[in-house]
């Protein structure tokens, strides 16, 4: 079965970080370069863990959806990283991706097959990964980046289908992930909050399933 129907549900919890075009090439590269030495800890660290507050932004209805829990996003090498996301209320709900599959945990435990997805989904599963792991020659190849004050702005090169039209990333001063707006083709919005982020270069291996 190459689809998800429910695949819209897994993206709202799932997602942290870019957004808007840059002016010029050597403005974008020289960009890029300040965001890797701002987060050098981020990239260096096997482990990234901490809680999130988040909170949905639906504009047709009016209406906002809050929820919060904790993540842990482990690297293992350059191609193998995993997305632990645990939300804890309003209700529980489990999530594991890794370059091969997506685990829930709802409260039965499903697993599927990235492979199994469209094409178009299994890409953007793709993308989101190696985003919130901050795999920068990724993101460099992918990715227009701007700055707007102390907001840093990505926007999708080239996949027009891409389900967020732009994601503002905010840093705090000592180069920790401190919130994520990602603003979704329909208008609507997520805003993602963080608290008590930790790095460690320790690698406690946990498997999705």
């Amino acid at each position: 079965m190459r689809s998800f129907k429910k695949f819209p549900v897994i993206l709202f919890w799932l997602l942290y970080f870019l957004a808007i075009a840059a002016p010029c090439a050597e403005a974008e590269k020289s960009l890029h370069s300040q965001l890797k030495a701002l987060l050098i800890q981020s990239q260096t660290a096997k482990e990234i863990r901490g809680h999130f507050q988040q909170k949905k932004i639906i504009q047709e209805l009016g209406l906002e959806i809050d929820s919060s829990g904790d993540f842990l996003i482990q690297k293992f090498n350059v191609q193998d990283r995993t997305l632990f996301w645990s939300v804890k209320k309003p209700e529980t709900f489990e999530m594991c991706i890794d370059k091969d599959h997506i685990v829930l945990q709802n409260p039965k435990k499903q697993v599927m097959s990235l492979k199994e997805l469209s094409g178009n989904t299994y890409d953007q599963i793709l993308y989101l990964l190696n985003l919130l792991s901050f795999n920068f020659n990724f993101l460099e190849k992918n990715f227009q980046l701007s700055k707007d004050k102390e907001i840093w702005v990505f926007r999708p090169i080239n996949d027009k289908s891409f389900l967020f039209d732009k994601i503002h990333l905010e840093i705090d001063t000592k180069g920790k992930i401190k919130m994520v707006e990602l603003f979704e083709r329909s208008n609507d919005k997520i805003q993602i909050r963080f608290e008590n982020v930790r790095y460690s270069n320790q690698l406690k291996m946990q498997k999705c399933h």
